[in-house]
């Protein structure tokens, strides 16, 4: 008798223990899937509106690294603020993918001490590209009036936000990175 209430007080514990795996699971898939839309959607999207004042056209980390040849004069040569802007650019786009790669580790709980080492690089490229879009806007803008930050960054700020709570919140972590 007491042996049978001890199996079934271990089925019973195995199943609360899968069941608590199952909710941590879709808790990670969820934040990774929420994180990972944030930054495409937001990398997609204006980040800068330009208007004919300040005669600079709508920025967008996803494509604004690709315009180099738009920064080339007729004579071939690149102005240098245009073209170490559209390298940062392509950086953070390479972040903005990195992270997205993450994330994928993140989705299928492949974690190890690498993922976490390469999340937390990319989380400070991301937070960079925070300051590199508020240094572009007023550069861009010089002494005209400002133009206005385009919903790109309300998007890509909360995606960052959240990477990087996954990336450097131990309680998280430890949800996607069971190697430890």
């Amino acid at each position: 008798m007491v042996g049978d209430e001890r199996a079934r007080v271990r089925r019973e514990l195995r199943a609360l223990e899968e069941r608590v795996l199952e909710l941590e699971t879709l808790a990670v898939r969820a934040l990774v899937l929420l994180t990972s839309t944030l930054l495409i959607v937001g990398s997609l999207v204006p980040m800068y509106a330009g208007s004919e004042e300040d005669r600079v056209p709508a920025l967008r980390l996803g494509t604004a690294g690709f315009a180099i040849l738009g920064s080339l004069d007729e004579a071939g040569d690149a102005r240098g603020f245009a073209v170490t802007m559209e390298i940062v650019f392509l950086i953070l786009l390479a972040g903005i993918v990195v992270a997205v790669g993450v994330g994928y580790q993140q989705w299928f709980l492949i974690g190890s001490r690498a993922v976490v080492r390469v999340a937390k690089t990319t989380t400070v490229v991301l937070w960079s590209g925070v300051a590199v879009v508020l240094l572009f806007t007023t550069e861009a803008a010089g002494d005209q009036k400002l133009g206005e930050l385009g919903p790109g960054l309300w998007l890509y700020l909360p995606g960052t936000v959240l990477f990087t709570l996954a990336t450097y919140r131990t309680g998280l972590q430890r949800l996607w990175n069971r190697d430890d």
